[in-house]
């Protein structure tokens, strides 16, 4: 049975190998070369010992001998051996036949092929002889998709090695999700490990698509184990591992279904959907199996042990190469809808705007976005969130569309709680200040909201959760404006900022555009703000140092007591915030005394420019920064990576969750459709319509 897939139409032809492979120098040397006696080249023998003879050497002649013994074959002359094969003769010549490593041994061995005239050959098929013995005779072969294994066969049995190379060569060409199972056996059959590599990489970095083929399913039990089990398996979710599973064991259910238990423990189970686990302990499969409905029982019970705050064993809940626990949560703002192209629009028109009023989850392994539920109440955009174990706050916003003045609306004081794993809504009091473009985070049981724009940075509220009320608490000084980066560290609160401190303005004018009038800034200096608040004593404390770096928002990483600030430019060294000794200062002179690894996500806005480079389309993006440490390197470094979502937005709350805390395991929400994805929908309604 082929391990091939769909055949390709055309193939190109080898003609490179063989011939090509010596050089005959017809180019330089047309059909005759001589050399002097007194000069022998390489290629040349001693002519004698005559003074002034010469030795003559015919590259063509060469391959006339192979063309002449070739056309004899054919016509059937001066030929001295038989090879059978499958009750098929092929008269040739014993001397060219011993050409080849395979046939020399054999022919010149005490063995009775030795002077046999006839010479019976078994294992391998008529047709891929033919092939070979052409290749003897002329040093050309074609090698096609329907044909490459049994040829390979053949040549590997008969010690073709050149032919080997040149199977290998066309089964990589060809080589996808749909055979690379049957090419991984193929290769281990022959002892060709860079093809079994090539095979086993392209299993692991595709398996969701594998699995679609019937391959899977002829795997033994200890192939699938090494499959699921390796550390560079990559897939779209693990349910879909549990899916196959229990369809490669039903394949062969007499065979297999005593392996189950011992290939569920391949199964990261705990990172398998609620639905999908029940729907797997309905199976007959399972319910016959106590220890497979244990192991399934087991995770669910995990799953609920993560959403109450328990901390469980890293070891017992690892998630496969690429994979995050991280899922990004959007609240609110406004769907841009992009003007096309070819519409007229007016210089200070705008995109139109239409309030999402939703909450989407975002999963930074697919970039696909997911429903969660519609917001409470008619604040639209510019609120804050904050994400703590399986609750969502939002607090503030804006009610209304922005106005052209303030960019913003009308702030709001109200505050609500959302439970991710129930559902549900929780109206929280009202805020004592109403705030908009500010941040909020979660410490002790206490909800902080702080800055904002207009007045509200002057001001902080803080809302005990147990006790379910508002107090005003000591603001930091100088005052935070907008969306603050904050984070927690000893249990106090740490923002950091990058202040620009204008030098002197001067105006220039241009030498274009008439001579227009602008305003430059000169000897512009950059601070980088560090304020930490102590809820016990309700006091901040404030540093600054120098700031070099060109981003002016900052990321942060916390290690004990310290905090790592550091931009998304890959090639800073980081600033360190130290609780122990009260400092703040370059991490110059030692890079690598701090971890300052991790993952940090931003909320990006990108333009799509026409041909006018006029930004026509707005493109939003989540920007994922990886830190990470490579080897020979000073410090960690940055690799950045976009997570697309299906439409542009802006006004946004912005926050990133973990999916075991969160209850991502315990509902199947909706996937959204993007733009693309709506019109190609709507193409194919158009050609469904056509009937085409």
């Amino acid at each position: 049975m082929m391990f091939w897939g769909d055949y390709l139409d055309d193939y190109d032809d080898y003609d490179d190998y063989g011939s090509d492979d010596h050089d005959w120098g017809y180019d330089d040397y047309g059909d005759d070369y001589f050399t002097d006696g007194e000069s022998q080249g390489s290629n040349s023998t001693k002519s004698g010992d005559n003074a002034g003879g010469r030795h003559f050497r015919n590259y063509q002649r060469e391959m006339q001998v192979l063309e002449e013994l070739n056309s004899q074959r054919k016509s059937g002359e001066f030929l001295d051996v038989v090879v059978e094969i499958e009750g098929r003769e092929f008269p040739c010549h014993r001397a060219v036949l011993a050409s080849t490593p395979y046939f020399k041994a054999m022919l010149s061995s005490k063995l009775v092929e030795g002077d046999s005239r006839v010479i019976k050959i078994l294992g391998v098929d008529s047709i891929s002889f033919s092939k070979l013995l052409d290749f003897i005779y002329t040093g050309e072969i074609d090698i096609g998709k329907e044909n490459v294994q049994d040829i390979l066969q053949a040549a590997h049995m008969l010690h073709f090695e050149d032919v080997q190379k040149y199977c290998i060569e066309v089964i990589e060409k060809n080589l996808d999700p749909s055979n690379c199972l049957g090419v991984l056996r193929l290769a281990d059959l022959y002892n060709l490990e860079t093809l079994k590599k090539k095979a086993w990489d392209m299993a692991l970095q595709d398996f969701t698509k594998v699995t679609t083929h019937e391959e899977i399913n002829d795997l033994t039990q200890t192939e699938l184990l090494g499959l699921l089990k390796d550390n560079n398996l990559k897939v779209n979710s693990e349910d879909d591992v549990l899916d196959t599973v229990l369809k490669w064991v039903e394949h062969d259910l007499e065979q297999r279904k005593e392996a189950l238990p011992d290939i569920l423990t391949a199964v990261r189970l705990q990172s398998v959907k609620t639905s999908a686990l029940k729907k797997a302990q309905a199976n007959t499969l399972v319910k016959e199996c106590r220890k497979c409905s244990e192991m399934m029982k087991s995770a669910q019970e995990m799953q609920v042990k993560e959403l109450e705050g328990v901390v469980i064993d890293t070891e017992e809940v690892t998630l496969r190469e690429g994979k995050s626990d991280d899922v990004l949560v959007l609240v609110g703002g406004w769907r841009t809808i992009p003007t096309p192209l070819h519409m007229w629009k007016e210089e200070d028109e705008t995109d139109p705007q239409v309030p999402l009023g939703q909450v989407l989850l975002v999963d930074p392994d697919n970039s696909k976005t997911y429903h969660v539920t519609d917001l409470p109440a008619d604040i639209m955009g510019y609120m804050s969130v904050a994400v703590h174990g399986s609750k969502l706050y939002v607090t503030g916003g804006c009610v209304g569309m922005p106005s052209t003045d303030s960019g913003t609306g009308i702030p709001s004081n109200q505050a609500f709680c959302y439970d991710f794993p129930k559902d549900k809504w929780h109206r929280l009091p009202n805020m004592p200040h109403s705030r908009c473009m500010h941040g909020s985070i979660v410490l002790d049981e206490k909800l902080y909201v702080l800055g904002g724009s207009d007045t509200q940075g002057e001001t902080m509220d803080c809302l005990d959760l147990s006790r379910n009320m508002w107090s005003s608490v000591s603001a930091p000084y100088p005052h935070i404006e907008l969306s603050p980066t904050m984070t927690i560290c000893n249990n106090e609160l740490v923002l950091a900022k990058v202040v620009k401190h204008m030098g002197n303005i001067t105006t220039m004018q241009s030498d274009l555009d008439g001579g227009h009038e602008f305003h430059l800034a000169l000897d512009t200096q950059w601070t980088l703000r560090v304020q930490s608040y102590f809820p016990r004593e309700d006091d901040w404390i404030c540093m600054e140092t120098e700031y070099e770096d060109s981003d002016e928002e900052v990321f942060t990483f916390v290690d004990n007591s310290k905090v790592c600030i550091r931009s998304s430019a890959y090639y800073q060294q980081p600033y360190i915030f130290n609780f122990e000794d009260g400092t703040l200062k370059r991490n110059t002179e030692n890079p690598n005394n701090f971890p300052a690894t991790g993952i940090h996500y931003r909320l990006q806005q990108d333009y799509a420019h026409s041909f006018t480079d006029i930004p026509s389309i707005m493109n939003d993006t989540v920007k994922k920064y990886s830190f990470k440490r490579f080897e020979g390197h000073d410090g960690p470094f940055a690799t950045v990576s976009s997570v697309s979502l299906p439409y542009a937005v802006h006004g946004s709350g912005f926050s990133v969750g973990k999916k075991r805390t969160i209850g991502w395991f315990c509902r199947d929400l909706e996937v959204i459709k993007g733009e693309d994805d709506e019109e190609n929908r709507d193409d194919e309604d158009e050609e469904n319509f056509d009937g085409t």
